[in-house]
């Protein structure tokens, strides 16, 4: 269950990744203006954890972009649960700032340029990565999950529909207080660099934006993922 958990985590965060800075809004307004890549790079990684970043400018991204890119970690999770308890909007807004919350005080970046090309420049990132392995291991160990598992079950076998288990209170305890308890419980790896080759993609403005060559290597990167 966890494995696809994080599976579908990289499928959703790699998507959002391919297709910033192609918005019909404005870019949002940030402290940080200056269009470098290892300040775009950083706005990615910055976005998929943190759920917000000074560099959001860099990368062309606008406001929605923005709410994609920091949403899309969470909604693997979120995806991936509902196939045992689908979660309401008001689950899905705490479990992701349960999420920006712990990430945002444990996984910190720093990116600088390593070639320095007029067509694809290479970013060296570094940070500590989520430790995917070890987490699902943990999992198998949370006692909220298992006590989702059996209350939604008996829910289900009773005829509980989707729509009535968003609605009912102790299923989205339940589930807040199990996704919770994963998430905090997800280790970090020892600090580790990724070389980040980048091109330009043309932002809503019109003005050309360093991004990512490989979203899902980055994805993968930052999630812990092989």
């Amino acid at each position: 269950m966890f494995k696809r958990i994080f599976a579908c985590t990289l499928i959703l965060a790699a998507m959002f990744c391919m297709t910033g800075c192609g918005g019909d809004e404005k870019p949002a307004a940030t402290n940080n203006t200056d269009p470098t890549p290892d300040k775009a790079v950083l706005a990615y990684a910055e976005m998929l954890t943190h759920g917000k970043t000074d560099n959001a400018a860099a990368a062309g991204f606008t406001d929605k972009e923005k709410t994609e890119l920091g949403n899309a970690v969470v909604a693997g999770f979120v995806t991936s649960l509902a196939e045992v308890a689908p979660l309401n909007d008001k689950s899905v807004q705490a479990i992701t700032k349960v999420y920006h919350e712990k990430f945002s005080k444990d996984m910190k970046f720093t990116a600088t340029v390593k070639k320095d090309d007029a067509k694809n420049p290479v970013v060296e990132i570094k940070t500590t990565p989520m430790d995917s392995d070890a987490a699902i291991q943990a999992a198998g160990k949370n006692d909220e999950w298992i006590a989702l598992v059996g209350m939604v079950g008996q829910l289900k076998a009773d005829g509980a529909t989707n729509d009535q288990l968003k609605a009912n209170n102790d299923v989205q305890t339940a589930a807040v207080n199990a996704l919770t308890k994963h998430i905090n419980a997800i280790p970090l790896q020892s600090e580790k660099t990724l070389d980040v080759t980048c091109s330009q993609v043309k932002g809503s403005d019109g003005k050309m934006y360093w991004a990512p060559e490989n979203p899902e290597a980055l994805t993968k990167f930052i999630t812990g993922q092989k």
